[in-house]
C-alpha cells in the first residue's frame, strides 16, 4: 500500500507521533530532496537503524509546525537519472540569459534532485562539445529524449 504512495521499501523516515503500536512517520525521498510524506505504519514494519539527535529533531518539530500533512501524503516518483538527455519545453529568462532556449537538450549531470529541479548541463550547439551552461531545471520544463543506459 506504502509503494502506490511512492513509498518503497528501504526509504528512511522519522518517527513523529506513536498511538499504539501505529507510528506515524515523516518519510524524505531519497532521490528528490524537499520532497516528503507522512505515513502510518505498523510498527513490526519498521527497522530502527539510529536515533535522531536533538537537533535533528528540533527541526523536525519545525517543519512539522509550519507543514499541513494533509498535502503531503505521497512522494513523487522520481523518473530522471543521472547522464538522461532532456529537452528544454519552454522559454524563460531565467534558462534564456545564459543562452539556453527552448528545444534545445542538455544531459542530466546528477542523480538527485532539489526542490524538483535537476542539474543540466547544455552544450553549444555548433557541435565542439564546449559547455554552454549548466543550470538547475524545473522537472515541468523538461521532456526525457533518451534514458542513460547505466546500471
Amino acid at each position: 500500500m506504502l509503494a502506490q504512495r511512492g513509498i518503497h521499501k528501504n526509504y528512511r523516515g522519522e518517527v513523529v507521533e506513536v498511538n499504539g503500536d501505529k507510528l506515524k512517520i515523516l518519510f524524505d525521498h531519497p532521490r528528490i530532496h524537499g520532497n516528503y510524506a507522512f505515513a502510518w505504519v505498523n510498527e513490526n514494519e519498521v527497522k530502527f537503524d539510529y536515533r535522531a539527535s536533538e537537533y535533528a529533531k528540533q527541526l523536525t518539530d519545525e517543519l512539522l509546525s509550519k507543514t499541513d500533512e494533509t498535502k503531503h501524503t505521497s512522494l513523487i516518483e522520481a523518473d530522471v537519472h543521472e547522464y538522461d538527455w532532456v529537452q528544454l519545453i519552454v522559454e524563460k529568462e531565467e534558462y534564456t540569459k545564459y543562452g539556453v532556449h527552448k528545444g534545445m537538450e542538455g544531459c542530466v549531470l546528477m542523480s538527485d534532485s532539489y526542490d524538483n529541479t535537476w542539474y543540466v548541463e547544455f552544450s553549444k550547439e555548433d557541435g565542439s562539445g564546449e559547455v554552454l551552461a549548466d543550470l538547475c531545471v524545473a522537472r515541468e520544463d523538461f521532456i526525457i529524449t533518451e534514458h542513460a543506459n547505466i546500471q
